[in-house]
């Protein structure tokens, strides 16, 4: 179950990536200047702002346009974060396997059991909320 989860997730991801445009950066790498112009053309506000966009991504590389925008790369940093953190926490596997984990800490009877994973879901469910709150 918690395996075809993750597979259908990255099915939807894949099938997306059919859509989206390329990067004008690696258009530009690649010395594909006039398509750069209109993958910037399609996500600009206007003319002026893609051949002024196009300009600029000339003269820098890929990654000091990320770096040097703040809300880019606070974008980026937030992202990067955001997907790290369930895996470094752990708390998945801990709610997943709660009976098993709680088993092997001397927790055997099933009344307690029951009883620490509410708990437990209790507690993952404000922090979420307060996350959503105090963001």
């Amino acid at each position: 179950m918690v395996i075809g989860a993750g597979t259908i997730l990255s099915f939807c991801f894949s099938v997306v990536a059919f859509f989206m445009p390329e990067s004008p950066y690696w258009l530009i790498m690649k010395v594909q200047q006039a398509d750069a112009g209109l993958v910037l053309g399609k996500i600009s506000n206007s003319k002026e702002e893609a051949k002024l966009g196009l300009k600029e991504r000339e003269n820098r590389g890929a990654w000091t346009g990320f770096i040097s925008n703040h809300s880019v790369s606070y974008i980026l940093i937030c992202t990067i974060c955001i997907h790290l953190f369930p895996a470094a926490a752990h708390i998945g596997v801990i709610v997943l396997y709660g009976r098993v984990i709680f088993d092997i800490m001397g927790v055997h009877s099933l009344e307690s059991s029951l009883i620490s994973n509410v708990v437990l879901g209790c507690i993952k469910t404000s922090f979420t909320f307060s996350g959503y709150v105090f963001h």
